[in-house]
């Protein structure tokens, strides 16, 4: 299958775009059940793109149910019928193998988010040693909440 940096261009993600295309050679006849596709690093060079991409292009064939891959051997076509889009069978519909938060844009959050880093950097060494466990900076209610922790504690060991 000659592999084009055309299929990159569909306003897609890069893996959603090489999986498409895995579909589609599948379904137009041009690949068929057991071809080999070329090794990640070979076809991430050839497109010009990051390995991890075509790592991801892969997985995502193979939960298509597209391509089996064994370790060492390679990934070839499997038998099963190509589609282009998520199964509508499967429990879920994103794919949160790279989950990674929001940015923030909220200025008020930013503003807060940076005197945090701000006080942890500022206050790093004291932070980061023991702490008395009834020093000074305890207030009474804290030392009450502790001190019925214990007495809680001490009640359900009788109780066994």
């Amino acid at each position: 299958m000659p592999w084009t940096t055309d299929i990159l261009k569909s306003g897609k993600p890069r893996y959603i775009a090489i999986a498409d295309a895995i579909a589609q050679k599948i379904a137009d006849g041009t690949l068929a059940m057991g071809d080999r596709l070329p090794p990640q690093r070979k076809l991430a060079e050839t497109l010009g793109i990051d390995f991890t991409t075509v790592s991801r292009a892969y997985a995502e064939a193979q939960t298509r149910g597209l391509v089996d891959s064994h370790v060492g051997r390679g990934t070839f076509i499997s038998g099963q019928i190509a589609h282009s889009g998520p199964d509508p069978m499967r429990l879920r519909d994103e794919d949160l193998s790279m989950n990674m938060p929001p940015e923030p844009t909220d200025p008020d959050l930013q503003a807060r988010m940076k005197q945090g880093l701000d006080y942890v950097s500022a206050n790093l060494i004291g932070l980061l040693r023991y702490q008395s466990p009834s020093g000074p900076k305890r207030t009474v209610w804290q030392r009450q909440a502790g001190s019925a922790c214990a007495a809680w504690s001490r009640t359900l060991n009788v109780l066994r």
